[in-house]
């Protein structure tokens, strides 16, 4: 007997989804095979040494339908009475999945009295976030719900800023690569340069402490976020933190300067990796000379 549509877009949803948190979170996906209240699998935490009991619950939908009804940087999912009072009374943390056949990605929202809005007809809805994608970047809070920790959470009007970043897969690799970096960052340290503090996100820069073409790598502990301006310094060694003290430190050919003198002995955000910020250091401080 053939297959109706639905239930093969179904099927591929939640076999993306099971590769999703089996790859990108290492963690362990366990199918639930009672779907009627829309409770499609189990997700569990592995924190890289072993598995943590810490549990989430998944509602996967599929198919390109579940895109149809866009809001501020994102989509609404539409939901009774009875299955948002089911979901916000069940024993774990719920998450809702969309899964675009498209981008053949997830995107991932909390049910909970924040997320959960009513509607004119009596029902509720969610609003997932374009920002929310099932990927590695998303593992520190989705780890941080299922462990009943506060959640990072971007605001609205930064939202709507980083839903706007390529992310299409017609986008070369490195354009994606950049936006999801750029996401990433953006949920560990908010809206904020590492040095000047709050920012507008759309003034923020993706920076590399170790450059990549001198070994460094693309894990979050060697990123950070910095206004347009203080990238171009801290690129070119006109500005570095001091991995005892970390505190910024700026050139002597700049620190006179009236617009940067005030950045000299700033806090550099906590975050980066010790060797990572003692590397930039050494390399800014030798060209000092």
């Amino acid at each position: 007997m053939a297959r109706d549509d639905n239930s093969r877009m179904e099927a591929i949803g939640v076999a993306r989804v099971q590769l999703a948190v089996v790859e990108a979170l290492g963690w362990v996906f366990r199918s639930q095979t009672d779907q009627d209240n829309g409770i499609d699998a189990h997700a569990e935490v592995d924190d890289g040494e072993d598995v943590t009991g810490r549990l989430l619950a998944l509602q996967i939908k599929a198919g390109p339908s579940w895109f149809r009804r866009p809001g501020p940087g994102g989509w609404w999912y539409y939901a009774s009475e009875r299955h948002a009072r089911y979901w916000n009374g069940y024993s774990l943390p719920v998450v809702i999945v969309l899964y675009d056949p498209e981008t053949k990605r997830g995107y991932w929202e909390l049910v909970n009295d924040d997320t959960v809005v009513p509607t004119s007809s009596g029902g509720k809805k969610v609003l997932v976030p374009q920002t929310q994608v099932l990927d590695e970047f998303s593992r520190d809070a989705l780890q941080a719900i299922a462990e009943n920790r506060p959640v990072p959470r971007l605001d609205r009007e930064t939202q709507q800023i980083v839903a706007m970043l390529p992310v299409r897969p017609h986008l070369v690799q490195v354009r994606r690569n950049q936006a999801e970096f750029r996401r990433a960052l953006l949920y560990r340290y908010g809206s904020a340069c590492a040095v000047t503090g709050p920012c507008p996100p759309e003034l923020l820069m993706v920076a590399h402490l170790v450059p990549l073409a001198d070994g460094g790598s693309d894990a979050t502990d060697n990123r950070v976020l910095l206004r347009a301006d203080v990238h171009k310094m801290f690129d070119v060694g006109l500005l570095t933190v001091d991995p005892d003290t970390w505190k910024a430190v700026l050139s002597p050919a700049i620190r006179d300067n009236p617009h940067y003198a005030a950045f000299d002995g700033v806090t550099f955000v906590k975050g980066p990796a010790l060797e990572a910020v003692r590397q930039h250091f050494q390399r800014a401080t030798a060209s000092w000379a």
